[in-house]
């Protein structure tokens, strides 16, 4: 089983290679801008600037909120790690070509990562205690796990001098 710890790391890891990736992305997006403006008629920039300067905010932003919710991923609360895989997974579609899916790696992991994340399951709480499964969140936090004081097969309290259980009959030992 994977732990939420991994899902988390991996989720943040993505947000971070879309962060990296807008950089790169919104360098590329000039290039490709600027070569098309070069051999167009009019030659005029227009909204070069802040397309590319939106292209950097847009993508930094998309990583920004993959880290985020990877971050929620590691919660302890299962609502709060439902939350966080949902920011992550939108964050990683809206953001997916203006941080070039960071580099496809950024992608890859997010969604792994979020996967894992969303799917968890935390482990078994039940105790057992002698042949009786006891659950650690309904039980007294003031009642000690002294078996020689509770019954064996129901888990009832027994009285000290008790021979048999009080609530199913079962001999003491």
């Amino acid at each position: 089983m994977v732990s939420k710890q991994v899902a988390s790391i991996l989720t943040i890891l993505g947000g971070v290679f879309y962060i990296i990736g807008s950089f790169f992305g919104s360098v590329i997006f000039a290039g490709v801008f600027g070569i098309v403006t070069a051999f167009s008629r009019t030659g005029t920039v227009g909204g070069f600037i802040p397309t590319v300067i939106m292209f950097l905010i847009w993508g930094s932003i998309s990583g920004a909120t993959i880290v985020v919710g990877g971050a929620l991923l590691n919660s302890e609360l299962p609502l709060r790690r439902k939350i966080g895989g949902i920011i992550a997974i939108i964050a990683m579609v809206v953001g997916v070509i203006p941080s070039l899916a960071g580099f496809a790696v950024g992608f890859i992991l997010t969604l792994i990562g979020t996967v894992v994340g969303l799917t968890y399951k935390e482990g078994n709480p039940d105790v057992v205690i002698g042949m009786k499964q006891i659950d650690p969140y309904t039980a007294s936090p003031r009642r000690p796990l002294n078996k020689s004081r509770y019954c064996i097969k129901c888990g009832a309290i027994l009285n000290e001098s008790a021979e048999f259980c009080g609530a199913c009959g079962t001999e003491v030992p």
